[in-house]
């Protein structure tokens, strides 16, 4: 665990390439929020990026999750354009695809194996579905469905690619740990962003989602990376910016979560931390709970101790005016609400679940095929949904698919959950820190059973938003779903 803290504060060329192409996307982001989407400054950017880009192509993988990280859908999102025609090939698409081709060119001829693809049955799989895929584009446009929906569809599952990409830039535990430092620096720069929510009273670029939320849907979920690797390091007693500084940072990434309101989140950070403590021997797991019982007794302290000096000498911030807990008691309790009572969002997802259900059923085998919209009334209003939308990727993929396409997805994700138990038994050794003379391979050994449950963390609170929202639908969260999917096959490969 002291390498991986090693190398999580290292600073080398891949690093510095990243952060380089990451300026490039940011700046390129920040010129098309404020000024305009001007052609000749987008192709610019990602001319200078590919530069970089070419000299490690991992970097421009770890630059594209970054970019996202910040600036949300306002990257990922962005599409080229030229004068008045939008083409919906975005900045997010062009440095994937730089990606791709400088990792390509570099290749030596032979060293490409596209049969152990079909070898490993989780590959095998996930290359059925994404067949299935084309299947239902090509039926799709034959049987006369909405085209333009239908090609928007298959190019939004189609990100299941970068899995094989990440595959192929991570060969190595060292590259591994750079995307997990990817993911704590990351969650360091949105700390900015929660203070603005907790400070103003709403999240920056919030406004997207309905309700009141003190931070945006995607910069919740992109903090509960870090959040999960910090529960992990403190697990294993290894801070990375010292006792004091890591507590504060997890702690006001854990109010930026809860601030953003998505009960899915919530659900899936505690599930996370579920599992890390049944996979924990026991002495850990009280290092653990006694560290986070103390981190919220400290953090209660200075809250009650800032409300109460509110109080007396008056303030203007929306987190000293209780309105923060206010709101955050309010979602909380639509948990429990069911039937007639339950909360507008939630009723709403179990009616469109139900028609779905009917769907379904029309043709469970091969699916009604992308493209496809449905009228239902919801609490005396008549809505018109795209079934891809239904805020349950689970769902909306078997409606569309049917049971032929839908079983390949689920038996990619079976047998990835089965790899990750298996190296999540793998053994822990409490004498980590004191294997000073230990070669470099028995050290990274060590660090399996660490990255299991950092990875698994992840991927339980994916497939939460899997479930309840539009995770695989929408890029700026399913480049994160299958980035870590691929990473867990990498890691699994590794350690063979």
């Amino acid at each position: 665990m002291d390498t991986l803290k090693h190398h999580l504060l290292s600073f080398g060329k891949t690093e510095l390439n990243t952060v380089t192409v990451t300026v490039f996307l940011s700046l390129l982001s920040l010129v098309a929020l404020t000024i305009n989407n001007n052609p000749l400054i987008f192709a610019g950017a990602l001319i200078l990026s590919a530069f970089f880009i070419w000299q490690t192509p991992v970097a421009g993988l770890l630059a594209a999750l970054l970019t996202t990280m910040i600036f949300g859908e306002h990257f990922s999102l962005l599409p080229l354009q030229i004068g008045e025609d939008i083409y919906k090939i975005y900045a997010l698409d062009f440095v994937l695809a730089i990606t791709f081709v400088c990792w390509l060119l570099q290749q030596k001829p032979g060293t490409i194996k596209l049969k152990v693809f079909l070898k490993e049955r989780k590959d095998f799989w996930l290359l059925v579905f994404f067949g299935f895929l084309v299947f239902n584009l090509g039926r799709s446009i034959i049987w006369g469905s909405d085209r333009t929906l239908a090609i928007a569809t298959f190019k939004n599952y189609s990100y299941l690619l970068l899995y094989f990409l990440t595959v192929f830039l991570i060969e190595s535990r060292e590259q591994l740990v750079r995307l997990l430092k990817i993911f704590i620096w990351g969650g360091i720069l949105l700390i900015g962003f929660v203070v603005y929510g907790l400070v103003s009273g709403y999240g920056l670029w919030s406004e997207a989602t309905a309700g009141l939320r003190y931070l945006s849907g995607l910069h919740a979920y992109y903090l509960t990376f870090s959040i999960i690797i910090l529960l992990v390091l403190m697990a294993y007693r290894q801070y990375l910016f010292g006792f004091l500084k890591t507590l504060f940072i997890f702690l006001v990434q854990v109010a930026g979560v809860v601030g953003g309101m998505f009960r899915h989140l919530w659900l899936g950070v505690l599930t996370a931390g579920t599992n890390l403590l049944i996979w924990l021997d026991f002495k850990r797991q009280n290092d653990l709970l006694k560290i986070v019982l103390i981190a919220f007794g400290v953090l209660a302290i200075v809250v009650l101790a800032a409300l109460w000096g509110a109080g007396v000498w008056g303030s203007d911030y929306n987190f000293l005016q209780e309105k923060w807990f206010q709101a955050v008691l309010g979602r909380g309790v639509t948990l429990s609400q069911t039937g007639a009572l339950a909360e507008s969002a939630a009723g709403w997802r179990l009616a469109t679940w139900q028609i779905a259900l009917e769907k379904f059923l029309d043709n469970p085998l091969i699916g009604i095929g992308f493209g496809q919209k449905f009228f239902f009334e919801y609490r005396g209003f008549v809505d018109l949904v795209d079934i891809r939308n239904i805020h349950n990727d689970f769902a909306s993929l078997l409606v569309q698919l049917g049971l032929m396409g839908f079983l390949p997805f689920l038996l990619f994700n079976w047998y990835q959950v089965r790899d990750l138990i298996k190296l999540l038994k793998s053994k822990d050794n409490d004498e980590i820190p004191r294997l000073k003379a230990a070669t470099d391979v028995a050290r990274d050994k060590l660090l399996v059973k660490p990255l299991a449950l950092m990875f698994s963390g992840f991927y339980l609170v994916a497939l939460f938003g899997v479930f309840f929202a539009i995770y695989l639908m929408f890029n700026g969260t399913s480049i994160f779903f299958w980035t870590v999917m691929g990473a867990i096959t990498a890691l699994v490969k590794n350690e063979k």
